[in-house]
């Protein structure tokens, strides 16, 4: 790649003037003994667009019959689930305390993750040493993890699964299945990983069932928030599922609190300071704003249909790396002719001049 090309620019625009063929050309194209219904269709061209406010609104009211949908489908799921979770707890338990030290070791020399990305100083300890981490450092099983009062981390696990550290916290790679957290907070994106993850503290364990989570941990509460999906919060002989837009809290004191959370804004900022932002250099501009709208929890909404069409077909040249997602959407739209208005949730993609037809 030119190391002197600008970042995330577009290769080409085709936002401004889009010809189109008459009725007269479209008659000269249709030859004798071709296929008529092929030809009348030709003729008819595309559907009437849909009206991009009307679609707005659909797309909210199916979002939120769909996470509905969800929960009744899951409920008839969740008594057994509970059980077998907590079965398997036991056992794991019975496992940790006949060998403590074989399940904390027994993949020692294996990497669980790779730092992805790194703001201040990333320490590892294992058997009293400590080390620094750095980007592309591998981070063994069994090794505690430990950021400091300004340093935040991300990892990529083995398995695909993005995991980020905020300040002030420490935890460990146990196995393949389970993260041990003794303080601080972490935040998990699962979609892409195989394996789903346990998150083990001393007030209790966070079963994940697909989902974007954050774990937070102090001397007075566990808090777990839910973006999307679901996790399972088990402690002895108690269970409590949280789903997306849930903030559920467990008190020093034992009490349990369900609450709303947003699913964007600011108590997800953190974990864009840290996010990982892949090589977009020939990804369409379509794909961008799939990305970006997962990394914040907005919901992207074209001007109109024309514009949303011609996102899949308008590829990105360069690289953002380096940039945080609000730094990449920022360096995207002004080489689009593009320009973002928020409301809300809703994250409206416009043309900065107007579409013009010929």
């Amino acid at each position: 790649m030119d190391s002197h090309r600008s970042p995330l620019v577009l290769s080409h625009q085709i936002w401004g003037i889009e010809m189109e063929k008459s009725t007269k050309d479209q008659l000269k194209s249709v030859q004798p003994g071709g296929d008529p219904i092929g030809d009348l269709l030709s003729l008819a061209g595309p559907p009437p667009e849909i009206d991009m406010h009307c679609q707005a609104r659909v797309k909210l009211a199916v979002h939120d019959a769909w996470r509905k949908q969800i929960m009744a489908r899951k409920r008839t799921k969740r008594i057994r689930m509970a059980s077998m979770i907590i079965a398997a707890t036991l056992v794991l338990a019975a496992i940790v305390m006949y060998r403590p030290q074989q399940f904390a070791l027994n993949k020692a020399n294996a990497i669980a993750a790779t730092v992805d990305r790194l703001i201040g100083p990333l320490n590892g300890i294992h058997q009293g040493e400590r080390e620094t981490f750095f980007v592309g450092t591998g981070v063994p099983y069994g090794y505690w993890v430990e950021t400091g009062e300004t340093s935040r981390a991300a990892f990529k696990l083995t398995d695909g699964a993005s995991m980020r550290l905020d300040h002030e916290s420490k935890f460990r790679f146990v196995n393949g299945e389970v993260i041990e957290l003794v303080k601080g907070t972490l935040y998990i994106d699962s979609e892409n990983q195989s394996n789903a993850v346990l998150v083990r503290t001393p007030w209790g364990d966070v079963q994940e069932i697909g989902t974007q989570y954050e774990v937070h941990l102090d001397g007075e509460q566990l808090r777990i928030r839910v973006r999307e999906g679901e996790v399972l919060l088990t402690r002895e002989s108690m269970t409590q599922e949280a789903i997306a837009g849930d903030e559920l809290v467990l008190t020093q004191g034992q009490s349990l609190i369900l609450r709303s959370v947003p699913v964007f804004g600011d108590a997800w900022d953190w974990t864009l300071s840290v996010a990982p932002v892949p090589d977009f250099d020939g990804k369409t501009l379509a794909q961008f704003f799939q990305w970006y709208a997962r990394e914040t929890g907005q919901l992207i909404i074209y001007d109109d249909k024309k514009m949303e069409n011609q996102a899949t077909q308008v590829s990105i040249s360069g690289s953002g790396v380096t940039f945080t997602p609000e730094q990449a959407l920022e360096a995207v739209l002004q080489t689009s002719n593009l320009k973002q208005e928020r409301n809300g949730q809703r994250l409206n993609i416009k043309r900065t001049t107007p579409l013009i037809i010929n």
